[in-house]
């Protein structure tokens, strides 16, 4: 370089000798390398994987309206704690008296939601929203499914946007096979409206009226033979991308009210589910375990842990069904002894993956 500054006659000189021009093409080589590897990298990520990629054709496509869930442990059932706040929503509700007097203080009204322990699921993926009507009758039109075993054509309850409802337990795990999924298990659809915390509903830990399409209880405790209502803006069924603001920790919509959701396990007491490690739990009773309440159950069904059993081979008009997927990837539960609470979950084989696995509580 000149005094000045500039580039001088012997800089130039320099820099046009053939050692320097090729070690500036090594150099831009190598940056090229680069770019393109990472380049490649991103593209592999965004992949779909080999589970994707076998679905059938008729299986959904939408992968961001899918939610995956990473493995983990969390709190599965409710506590005695939780269970003193339901009855003290069930009182402060506008319920009928003879109801009151009957019901909210049973001691067998919420014990299939004990006990509060901890469990570990491997990694998997729900639906961010309910099924609706509209992909059913593509289903329907494949001849993948059959039509709802409850049919009607009242406006309120018969849109292509409202959730997929009337279906037999039978008829949801077809539709969800269709989708290249299948039924969720009692855990991962409880993880899935509560996340990792303690919290209630699927928004936090109190009961907010305008946050879930819900109804109002009838003489009877049974939840089937409520009521519907519109104090929450629908009178009756309401579009399956319907209360944003009320979405689980996850992302999902409507964990809470709209229909319940049938899941893969049989209806047992949470009480009689031994505390190992439990895929899914499956008795031959003809019953299965629907979560999250509906547009005709009063506020008590919404909480997170409130279950009930209905029968397999019949469809309901307030029942419905989100699918589950199986996880892009990650470690898998052990079948050995329980681990104790906060274990680092040990790393087995894909092939003998149990779904769930529960902690002594």
């Amino acid at each position: 370089m000149s005094a000045l500054g500039r580039p001088s006659l012997r800089w130039f000189r320099a820099r046009s000798r053939p050692g320097w021009a090729r070690s500036s093409a090594r150099a831009r080589a190598r940056f090229a390398l680069l770019i393109g590897s990472l380049l490649a990298l991103a593209a592999l990520r965004a992949a779909p994987t080999w589970a994707e990629l076998r679905a059938p054709l008729g299986a959904s496509r939408a992968h961001s309206e899918r939610v995956y869930i990473a493995e983990g442990w969390f709190t599965f059932g409710a506590s005695e704690e939780d269970l003193e706040q339901a009855r003290r929503l069930c009182v402060n509700e506008r319920i009928p008296f003879a109801l009151r007097l009957r019901g909210c203080s049973s001691d067998e009204l919420l014990e299939d939601e004990l006990p509060a322990r901890r469990v570990y699921l491997a990694s998997y993926a729900l639906d961010r929203r309910e099924v609706s009507r509209a992909e059913l009758t593509t289903c329907v039109e494949a001849g993948a499914c059959d039509p709802p075993s409850v049919v009607t054509q009242h406006p309120g309850l018969s849109a292509p946007t409202h959730p997929a409802a009337g279906l037999s337990w039978l008829a949801a795990r077809a539709l969800c096979a269709f989708r290249g999924g299948r039924l969720p298990s009692e855990a991962e659809w409880e993880r899935g409206a509560r996340g990792d915390s303690s919290r209630r509903f699927p928004w936090g830990s109190f009961y907010n009226p305008a946050l879930a399409n819900h109804g109002v209880p009838s003489l009877s405790f049974d939840p089937s033979a409520g009521a519907a209502s519109g104090d929450d803006g629908y009178p009756y069924l309401a579009p399956v991308s319907a209360y944003e603001q009320a979405k689980s920790p996850h992302g999902l919509l409507q964990m809470a009210g709209n229909v319940w959701e049938w899941t893969a396990d049989s209806f047992v007491g949470v009480r009689a589910q031994p505390l190992s490690v439990r895929p899914e739990v499956q008795q031959d009773n003809g019953l299965r375990t629907v979560r999250g309440g509906s547009f005709r159950t009063p506020a008590l069904a919404l909480r997170v842990t409130h279950r009930e059993g209905r029968a397999e081979g019949r469809g309901f008009v307030d029942v419905g069904v989100r699918c589950a997927y199986e996880g892009r990837a990650g470690p898998r539960a052990s079948s050995g002894a329980p681990a104790q609470i906060g274990a680092k979950a040990p790393v087995v084989s894909p092939l003998a993956r149990p779904r769930a696995r529960f902690d002594a509580p």
